[in-house]
Parts: structure tokens; C-alpha cells; sequence
């Protein structure tokens, strides 16, 4: 069984539509093309990033983001947008150190 065999929601709801799949794809590339070469994939200016000083949507929207990009993986198996989902959580489990950076502010 390969990986695109299993029951998907992604599947049911977006990709048996030719016109929500065309839309998937190609946004998928579209939010590529905008992660930097240190892998930060977000929201967020330069000077806005991993600060801890008080709240931030900042996870929350990386976590958003990474989950479509997830399922989409998932449909495609694309190699592409597996290595840059990796490329992402590396800069966050860099930039968010485990015991010196809190969740809740960032």
C-alpha cells in the first residue's frame, strides 16, 4: 500500500475537485517561494521573529501553515515541500530552544 492509498480528508474534500486541487498545488509553491534560506516559513518580519518578551501569534501561524503543508505532502508525496517543511521545524527548534524560550510568547 503506498501512501496516497489511505483514507485522506484532504483527499475527499479537496483533490477529487479539479478546480480545489489546481488551487492546492499551486499554493503550496506559492508559500515555498516565500521561505527564507535559514528555512523560516511565516508571517512574521525579520525584526519580529522569535522574540520572547511578551504574546505572539507566531507558532500558532507557523503550525496553521505546516499542517496544510502536511497534507499536502501527504496527497503528493512531493519531495520538495518535505524538505522544506524539514528546513522549517529545524528553524524553529533552533530559534526556540527547548528550556530557554516559552510557547505562550512566542
Amino acid at each position: 500500500m503506498s501512501r496516497n492509498d489511505h483514507f485522506s480528508p484532504a483527499r475527499l474534500i479537496c483533490f477529487r475537485d479539479k478546480t480545489l486541487r489546481t488551487f492546492a498545488l499551486s499554493s503550496a509553491y506559492l508559500i515555498l517561494e516565500t521561505q527564507d534560506a535559514d528555512g523560516y516559513l511565516g508571517i512574521y518580519d525579520q525584526e519580529l521573529r522569535c522574540r520572547f518578551e511578551s504574546e505572539s501569534g507566531e507558532l500558532w501561524a507557523k503550525t496553521t501553515l505546516l499542517r496544510g503543508l502536511l497534507a499536502y505532502y501527504e496527497f503528493t508525496s512531493d519531495q520538495k515541500v518535505w524538505n522544506a517543511i524539514v528546513k522549517a521545524v529545524d528553524y524553529v527548534m533552533t530559534n526556540y530552544p527547548i528550556h530557554q524560550s516559552n510557547p505562550f510568547f512566542a
